[in-house]
């Protein structure tokens, strides 16, 4: 069982304020927490191709916002823009999430605001866990929205993941890396599978995030 959150908030001083004055959606498909060096690796995607208006808003995001460290590459492409970018894990809403073993699915970022879904093994650390991201939270930002649900039965069939996502989210919960406390971490799974963390890491949260969409959202995407 799990529990699956879901918040929206304004955090206060964060480059994602900046969104609500560009005309922009940013989403953050991959990071990589790093506690003990304070740092996340991140990708940032933008929904629009680079142009004077992207342009500007990675100006602004650079030189005005300290939970930004360094833009370590801009990928542009017909699309979209990624940006790869160390930001400062302790000023961020998701080292709230990271440092209560919850699972970012997904983030998304405009019009000044931040959303999550996060999910949170429903074990009994989870009243304190929850508890504790409430608190954490009011102290960095207004929480605009804060709700969450129990799933009694989060599965999906072979045909709705690939085989390398289905044998690797299996392998993570039979280990317990959803625990609280964890039993397993990154590494620990990646050697067991004879696969890079990197790439455990990729499957695991394209999984996951296609069992969310499925149960929670309502869509097969």
């Amino acid at each position: 069982m799990v529990l699956m959150l879901k918040v929206m908030l304004h955090h206060y001083g964060d480059w994602t304020e900046l969104t609500e004055k560009y005309p922009i959606t940013v989403y953050n498909p991959y990071f990589i927490p790093l506690q003990g060096a304070n740092i996340n690796l991140e990708v940032f995607r933008i929904n629009r191709r680079l142009s004077e208006v992207t342009k500007s808003f990675i100006d602004e995001l650079k030189g005005k916002y300290s939970g930004i460290i360094k833009v370590v590459n801009i990928i542009p492409s017909a699309k979209f823009t990624d940006l790869i970018i160390y930001a400062n894990y302790g000023f961020s809403v998701k080292s709230v999430f990271v440092d209560n073993r919850a699972f970012v699915v997904s983030s998304k970022y405009s019009d000044g605001l931040e959303h999550f879904t996060v999910m949170l093994t429903n074990n009994g650390m989870a009243n304190e866990a929850l508890r504790d991201i409430s608190s954490r939270l009011k102290e960095k930002a207004n929480v605009l929205l804060f709700t969450y649900k129990r799933i009694n039965e989060v599965h999906a069939n072979n045909s709705e993941l690939t085989p390398i996502e289905h044998e690797v989210l299996v392998k993570a919960v039979e280990r317990g890396y959803f625990d609280y406390p964890r039993k397993v971490n990154l590494a620990d799974l990646a050697r067991e599978l004879n696969l890079s963390k990197a790439t455990v890491d990729f499957h695991l949260r394209r999984a996951v995030k296609k069992i969310v969409n499925k149960y929670v959202n309502g869509t097969d995407t």
